[in-house]
C-alpha cells in the first residue's frame, strides 16, 4: 500500500511536466490477465510508463492519461501495475476520477 502511495504522489508531481498524453483505453486494461502479462506487454501495449518504482517483489509501473472518452461512466486517469521480480504482472491499481 505504501508503494501504491508513493507512486501516486509521484504521478501527481509529475502532471505538471508539459509531456504529451494519450487514452489508453479501458478495454485494454480488462484484457490485462495476472500472472500471463509481462512487462514488455505493458510497455508495448501503453507506452513507456510515466514513473517506475522499485520494491522487494518487483517494480510498480505507473501510467498517467488525460480521459478521451467515457466507457461505463467511469474515466481512467491513472494506471499503476505491479510486476514480480520476473516481470509478470501481478495486479492492476486504478485511479478513476468522475
Amino acid at each position: 500500500m505504501k508503494n501504491i502511495i508513493i507512486g501516486l504522489v509521484a504521478i501527481f508531481l509529475l502532471t505538471a511536466c508539459p509531456a504529451p498524453r494519450m487514452h489508453y483505453g479501458v478495454e485494454k486494461v480488462d484484457n490485462l490477465q495476472p500472472g500471463v502479462t509481462t512487462r514488455q506487454d505493458l510497455i508495448r501495449i501503453f507506452g513507456m510508463p510515466t514513473f517506475v518504482s522499485s520494491n522487494s517483489r518487483g517494480q510498480l509501473l505507473n501510467w498517467q492519461y488525460a480521459p478521451k472518452a467515457e466507457v461505463n461512466g467511469e474515466k481512467i486517469h491513472f494506471l499503476s501495475v505491479d510486476v514480480d521480480s520476473e516481470g509478470v504482472m501481478v495486479r492492476i491499481h486504478r485511479l478513476v476520477l468522475q
